[in-house]
């Protein structure tokens, strides 16, 4: 659908290194979203916002991002979501110059994937 499709667009932005385009077109995914009920959708765009954040420079903003995301997938049971937001906070919190506080978001992250990638979800 459309935020689908703003989402797709922020990231070929994103590639191109338009993050003000970016920015913009993964806001506009992510009022989408939250209207319609896409709440995995929601939480990609949380996660790709964060992503944006931390390229612009703006790591608190990531952060506060990949915690919406990372709540939004513990609460839906997105387990591949929930890894990816656990990356994004160990990231923000890396770009914020808080490298001991990513490390055990980082480990989490690996947990969770180890588990999806062993079937034991």
């Amino acid at each position: 659908g459309v935020g689908c499709s703003l989402n797709n667009i922020a990231n070929v932005y994103a590639v191109l290194g338009d993050n003000a385009q970016a920015l913009d077109h993964y806001s506009r995914c992510l009022e989408l979203s939250r209207r319609s009920g896409a709440t995995r959708l929601e939480a990609r765009c949380q996660g790709n916002l964060s992503d944006i954040y931390i390229e612009m420079g703006r790591p608190e903003e990531a952060l506060e991002n990949s915690r919406a995301a990372h709540a939004i997938a513990v609460r839906h049971g997105y387990r591949s979501d929930e890894c990816y937001a656990l990356m994004a906070q160990g990231a923000a919190h890396k770009a914020a110059g808080r490298v001991t506080l990513a490390f055990p978001l980082l480990q989490e992250a690996l947990s969770v994937a180890q588990s999806l990638s062993s079937g034991s979800s």
